[in-house]
């Protein structure tokens, strides 16, 4: 089974593509989605929505991420998989802190479960390990093909 992870820089539409599938799939999903709440505060909670936890706030130009919610996230995602689809939204940089979180999603993305996902278009040890899986599919989403891409995915779990 292929798991599928959409990349794209920001603002893109990669987020908005995955809900769109989901949409028009009429599959549910669990699993765990950050977001920026405003310019300095990003949030993590249960993609079905629930409890949120600051994840990194902005200091100075500089993102300071906050271990104990990235903890909370693995919780989180270790209690997925009870839906048709896991969501990985969005996978980057700032998930270092936690190596219980990365293993989190290294034991998903291994399993039989469907994972759809969203990953950062950079490079390092847990991003670069995510993309080195047998196992995964990785769609760049772009202003010219994001209308698309919720068909594309629905190819792909075919």
């Amino acid at each position: 089974m292929k798991h599928i992870l959409l990349t794209g820089r920001v603002q893109v539409g990669k987020s908005t593509a995955l809900r769109k599938f989901l949409v028009k799939s009429g599959l549910t999903a669990d699993g765990v989605r950050t977001y920026w709440r405003d310019a300095d505060t990003l949030l993590i909670e249960p993609f079905e929505g629930g409890k949120s936890m600051v994840a990194a706030v902005t200091d100075t130009d500089h993102r300071k991420a906050k271990p104990e919610a990235f903890e909370y996230g693995a919780d989180v995602i270790e209690q997925s998989g009870k839906k048709d689809v896991i969501v990985l939204d969005e996978l980057g940089r700032l998930e270092r802190c936690s190596e219980r979180f990365m293993n989190a999603v290294f034991e998903k993305l291994s399993g039989e479960k469907r994972v759809l996902g969203v990953i950062k278009p950079e490079s390092n040890h847990f991003l670069d390990k995510i993309r080195e899986m047998p196992n995964i599919v990785i769609i760049e989403v772009t202003e010219e093909n994001r209308d698309s891409i919720p068909a594309k995915i629905a190819e792909l779990m075919r």
